[in-house]
């Protein structure tokens, strides 16, 4: 306490309290950034997609299962028998999904046993260069409507080539590949150019 204040008669200021970490409006806006960039990441993204299909994948296992459905009777008195039964299920359901799509050991030969997964290969190859293709599109700002008709038409020039023309086999495989991207690039041109000349527009 001073002297003036003192002689006046005024009350002393109070000290000032310590501060307090109070997390203003602009800090909760940034913070709100920060999760939605790591939730939109494409990792987190990724993971999340393959986790909520795994989930997905095994409540339907689970709940489609004769043996599971006769446990739900009497959940409340053993539900032992319950998990026991699910555990079961999702087990047969991975090993027959390894076997379908990976590798099947009780095949004779490595040959047999190796073919699901270069059957998965087979089927995938083309669904994820479509499916590439299109992305691209997206990232420039376009809408690709004609995935469909470009696998059909990298199909055709690819078989063609690969049936009609003898090459050794790495270039083979590289002229018929190729030949493929030319077909697809033929029938995404046809709306290009309208789109570029008339500015045409896909509602």
């Amino acid at each position: 306490m001073s002297l003036d204040q003192t002689a006046t008669g005024t009350p002393p200021e109070p000290a000032p309290d310590e501060p307090t970490p109070v997390r203003t409006k602009r800090e909760k806006i940034a913070w709100n950034e920060v999760a939605r960039d790591i939730a939109s990441g494409g990792l987190v993204r990724t993971l999340l997609a393959v986790i909520l299909a795994l989930v997905v994948g095994a409540l339907l296992v689970i709940f489609t299962n004769e043996r599971v459905s006769d446990t739900l009777g009497y959940l409340f008195s053993r539900p032992g028998d319950f998990f026991a039964a699910a555990g079961r299920a999702l087990s047969e359901a991975g090993n027959a999904l390894v076997r379908g799509s990976i590798y099947n050991a009780r095949a004779d030969s490595f040959a047999e046993g190796i073919r699901p997964l270069t059957e998965s290969l087979r089927f995938a190859g083309p669904l994820i260069a479509a499916g590439l293709g299109i992305a691209l599109t997206f990232r420039a700002g376009l809408f690709n409507i004609g995935g469909q008709g470009q696998i059909l038409l990298a199909a055709i020039f690819s078989s063609f080539v690969a049936s009609q023309f003898q090459l050794p086999f790495p270039l083979h495989l590289v002229v018929a590949a190729l030949a493929g991207f030319l077909g697809a690039a033929i029938w995404a041109a046809i709306v290009g150019f309208l789109k570029a000349r008339t500015g045409v527009r896909i509602r």
